[in-house]
């Protein structure tokens, strides 16, 4: 059996590579909950946009209408005039 190598008293390198392992485990996990929650956000924001784009466009459809009723009150209020 090989001679474990003891790097400050307690520490052997394998219980450090088994350490080390677990900690990049670790990482590994939250980044793929990071993943996740991003993915979230993004769908949430793609939602929000189509949701603003749609409200903007009515609104643009409303403001046209209210538009043209003046332009028409505006042709009859100068007709009276006349």
């Amino acid at each position: 059996m090989p001679k474990r190598k003891v790097i400050n008293g307690k520490t052997t390198i394998e219980k450090l590579a088994r350490m080390s392992q677990r900690e990049f485990a670790s990482i590994d996990g939250r980044f793929d909950n990071v993943d996740v929650r991003f993915d979230r956000i993004d769908e949430d924001i793609n939602i929000l946009h189509r949701d603003m784009e749609a409200g903007f466009g009515a609104l643009a459809e409303i403001l046209k209408a209210a538009r043209s009723d003046l332009k028409e009150i505006k042709n009859q209020v100068g007709h009276c005039y006349c």
